[in-house]
């Protein structure tokens, strides 16, 4: 965990900036005199001192500086002042990072101490080759690279440890960035470069890991790229291994006079919103898909509106930040809902995948690839959040493995639905639900869904499968509950098990749709 040293004398703006930072994912000391932050930066050896200058006076907050500097492990000094002129010019300033003027707003404050943290990283993550790749465009347009992980170096699993940032920098552009959340050999990333002359061009990596050829750059100009949103990292996952964006698709469509390109990001978690165990049973994974961004494009291929889901779950009209024609957002919540505030330290320019999931859920696009299942175990394992086979731990989870995935299509009226498996030679049925009803899925259409059984359990073993139909839970506890309903399973599509590389194959499918009432379970065997 990131350590943050607050030195401050007056005790009330403390204690807001301790709980602003604690709320950010730091490991927060305080300090109100010269003395105790001299004792306290001796103990704790923060990464990063945010420090008032006077205390009370100036000269107490240069002798601290001076102090600081001094130490074996050297922090990060950014200095918070309403006497800004006392810093400039002092030796002392050569020593500071940055000096924000009182009053700061606090996105301000929150992106200067994030900034800092990244700089940290890059100095212990990023000390390896920095190397130029050089590659030929036959035309004009917008460049999309691949870049693959090729023998990567064991992921980290313990918490407070964090992943590897890869640095990517082309002459006259914004440095962006990737973070390696696979720890397997074969992960592709899809990352854009901008809209590039013909001819040759360099780019430059730093870190380790990643391999980047003239045969993985390709052009693609197409109004999906051109619209792409930048992202940058959550504010409080800076110097952790949380909730990495993993890959971005798209979806088009027409809406009356418009074409609609709208936006999703795969997570590989998330921190806030839906626990672990209830997105097992309703989403059949653990990974974050959030819509980000929605844009609507005229006959000439021009913005006319744009939606981004930010916090609460609210579409609402984007303004911006632009980047040319990519929005420039920033998640703001522990469940990535996005807005177009102060951005952070590592940018992300992922290429969107175009994707048609009129026959298949979202949870698909994991599927084709596979290597973001394994981001999302080590995750998993990197946060603690999982539990021995059949025991109940709060909202942890079994591993993985030990699950059965089922994809269906379903249509629920006034009612939820859910998985249900038999084992051969036993007399026992187990749900995806755990025995709760707001764990079955309300929502109509192409789906996903997981049940735990025991670890090892081989394919041939799965006798039979049931979709369970329940009566609706309403979100408003306060209206009753409806009298009865109706689940129509229209396909069981994919069940399968997680294999070393991702999903194994398929045990079964259905033909026939088939409706059951609530209260009713439907079975099929599965061989």
């Amino acid at each position: 965990m990131r350590k943050l040293l607050l030195v401050e004398d007056d005790r009330d703006q403390m204690e807001v900036r301790r709980l602003l930072f604690e709320a950010q994912g730091f490991e927060v000391e305080t300090a109100a005199t010269l003395e105790t932050a001299r004792t306290a930066a001796a103990e704790c050896a923060p990464d990063t001192v945010l420090m008032d200058l006077r205390l009370p006076e100036a000269s107490q907050g240069l002798e601290l500086v001076r102090y600081l500097h001094t130490l074996a492990r050297r922090p990060r000094i950014l200095v918070l002042t309403g006497w800004p002129d006392a810093m400039r010019g002092a030796p002392e300033e050569a020593w500071v990072e940055t000096v924000l003027e009182k009053p700061c707003p606090t996105r301000k404050l929150i992106a200067a101490v994030a900034r800092s943290v990244l700089a940290l990283m890059a100095a212990v993550l990023l000390p390896a080759a920095t190397r130029s790749v050089a590659f030929e465009l036959p035309s004009a347009g917008h460049a999309v690279a691949e870049l693959t992980l090729r023998s990567p170096k064991a992921q980290p699993r313990v918490p407070g440890e964090v992943l590897p940032v890869i640095a990517i920098e082309r002459p006259g552009a914004p440095v962006h960035h990737l973070t390696l959340a696979a720890g397997a050999a074969g992960a592709v990333y899809r990352v854009q470069l901008g809209h590039l002359a013909a001819g040759r061009h360099t780019v430059t990596l730093t870190g380790e890991g990643f391999e980047l050829d003239a045969s993985r750059v390709s052009l693609d100009d197409s109004a999906m790229q051109r619209h792409a949103p930048v992202l940058f990292a959550r504010a409080n996952t800076l110097g952790r291994s949380s909730d990495v964006p993993l890959l971005m698709y798209a979806e088009a469509s027409r809406q009356g006079e418009f074409t609609v390109h709208e936006y999703t990001v795969i997570f590989s978690n998330e921190d806030g919103g839906t626990s672990t165990r209830a997105l097992m049973a309703r989403w059949g994974r653990t990974t974050d898909i959030e819509y980000i961004y929605r844009v609507y494009l005229d006959a000439a291929g021009q913005r006319r509106k744009a939606i981004i889901q930010t916090r609460n779950h609210q579409d609402v009209a984007y303004a911006g930040p632009f980047d040319g024609d990519h929005p420039l957002l920033v998640p703001v919540t522990d469940n990535n809902m996005v807005a177009g505030e102060a951005p952070t330290a590592i940018r992300y320019q992922l290429a969107p995948v175009l994707v048609d999931l009129s026959r298949e859920s979202r949870e698909a696009v994991m599927d084709r690839a596979p290597w973001m299942y394994r981001a999302m175990s080590e995750e998993l394992e990197r946060e603690s959040k999982l539990r021995p086979f059949g025991t109940v731990d709060g909202q942890k989870i079994s591993r993985p493995e030990n699950y059965l995935y089922v994809e269906l299509k379903s249509r629920q009226t006034h009612a939820r639905v859910a998985v249900r498996v038999r084992l051969r030679d036993e007399a026992l049925w187990r749900a995806s639900h755990l025995g709760r009803a707001d764990y079955a899925i309300e929502r109509s259409g192409w789906m996903r869904s997981t049940v735990e059984l025991p670890p090892g359990t081989s394919p041939d073993a799965v006798a039979e499968i049931g979709a369970e139909c329940l009566v609706d839970v309403p979100s408003d506890r306060s209206k009753p509950a409806p009298a009865g309903g109706s689940c129509e399973v229209e396909a069981i599509s994919k069940v399968f098990f997680l294999a070393p590389g991702g999903p194994g194959p398929s045990l079964f499918r259905t033909a026939a749709p088939r409706v059951i009432q609530a209260g009713e379970t439907a079975v099929w065997k599965v061989r």
